[in-house]
């Protein structure tokens, strides 16, 4: 958001204006990073402190590789993702299923078109 202020310098005013990001975007990011790393807490916890989820982590990070090795991606972009679940484990692979893949199935696809369909054009 743009604010426009004036300075008064002896006789001459001058007309100014500053961007500023306001405080709700950067509450909202700031809750937002904490729950991703209040998420990947409890998953720490919970593979420290039960036995069978630990190999349940595990397994998921073994099918986000074979997941990532077989997409059509370009290489460019399956090389990065490859490193980032294997040097962090188990935050890796939770960031891997929020952030890879943005492509909407076909029934979401069928949904929007229907939505279009029965929106009001505004005059």
């Amino acid at each position: 958001m743009k604010i426009k202020y004036k300075v008064s310098k002896g006789k001459e005013t001058i007309e100014r204006e500053y961007n500023y990001i306001q405080v709700r975007y950067v509450v909202a990011v700031l809750i937002t990073l904490f729950e991703i790393v209040a998420i990947i807490g409890i998953v720490v916890a919970c593979c420290y402190y039960i036995p069978y989820f630990y190999i349940a982590a595990w397994m998921t990070e073994i099918f986000c590789i074979i997941k990532i090795i077989a997409s059509d991606d370009n290489p460019d972009y399956k090389v990065p993702w490859l490193l980032f679940v294997l040097i962090l484990p188990i935050a890796g692979f939770m960031i891997y299923f929020l952030f890879y893949s943005r492509k909407l199935e076909k029934k979401f696809i069928r949904r929007l078109e229907e939505l279009k369909r029965y929106r009001y054009d505004q005059p």
